[in-house]
């Protein structure tokens, strides 16, 4: 094999040569992953008011309140999202909500940290009707893309058959809309549905505070997620990515560390993570 000469007075300037590319190479990776994760998912529950458009412009997928918007807001929302969700309560009953004296009389105990909301009696069929008949179709009068189903968690907090009945009993109407449909927690509803086989009356899951947790709701302070209930989740969200649910989570942090660890485990699933340095999903205080 024939042998090259190095000529050493060539050294100086490759490396320089080299470095130079490596500050570009890391500077482009750098610039892509911030912009990638500013505009892929946002939660924004909290937000109602419309002065507020432009400042979660060009998101690909958003979940809003939208029983707080009109259709034609609605429109312009999707004019510059590219999907916009509904969030709809249907495991538990806020005071503030028009219907709440319509139904107060079947809540069944209060929401511990949310002080105005309480836990529902979802066997009722006449909530099942309200939600169904009402909610649904008010919501989906208005243009939306699919809905953020929230506090299936009763499940877990009374695990009793006609619970887990009255919710899949909504679920399997709501599926019937043929929008997407995204569960909020509920991991032990969630898990039922796998094991029977009836995951595919939904099209993802969202799971808050994987790997940070709310210390103090009053304040709020945050902090890192213990390693046992980061394993319970993200096995769990493992278990839903192999039966094909689509990924997506909440953390509620300011810790850096915390959220590339949240935002590297998302995307080995494919997923979409939102962080939020608001418990009430308002907008982010540093745009």
């Amino acid at each position: 094999m024939k042998k090259i000469k190095f000529d050493y007075k060539y050294a100086g300037i490759i490396a320089i040569i080299l470095c130079l590319l490596l500050t570009i190479t890391v500077r482009k990776v750098t610039i892509a992953d911030g912009d990638m994760d500013k505009s892929s998912y946002g939660v924004f529950i909290g937000i109602t008011d419309k002065d507020d458009y432009e400042s979660i412009k060009g998101y690909d997928e958003i979940v809003i309140d939208a029983q707080n918007f009109t259709s034609g807001e609605v429109r312009k929302l999707k004019s510059q999202n590219k999907k916009v969700y509904s969030y709809l309560n249907i495991g538990s009953l806020e005071n503030w909500r028009p219907y709440y004296n319509e139904f107060s009389s079947i809540t069944l105990d209060s929401y511990e940290n949310w002080p105005e909301e309480y836990w529902i009696d979802v066997s009722s069929t006449k909530w099942q009707e309200y939600v169904t008949s009402t909610l649904v179709p008010d919501l989906m009068a208005k243009g939306i893309d699919g809905f953020f189903i929230d506090n299936t968690d009763v499940y877990d907090n009374y695990p009793k058959t006609k619970i887990y009945t009255g919710l899949f009993n909504m679920l399997v109407q709501i599926s019937e809309t043929n929008l997407d449909v995204i569960i909020n927690g509920g991991d032990r509803f969630v898990e039922n549905l796998i094991e029977n086989g009836r995951q595919n009356l939904i099209t993802g899951v969202n799971q808050e505070s994987v790997f940070s947790y709310i210390k103090d709701y009053t304040t709020p302070k945050f902090g890192e997620q213990s390693k046992e209930t980061r394993k319970y989740y993200t096995d769990y969200l493992f278990k839903c990515h192999k039966s094909n649910l689509k990924i997506y989570m909440i953390e509620y942090t300011t810790d850096e560390t915390v959220i590339r660890k949240a935002k590297y485990f998302v995307r080995r699933l494919d997923g979409k993570c939102y962080v939020s340095d608001s418990i009430g999903l308002r907008l982010p205080k540093t745009k």
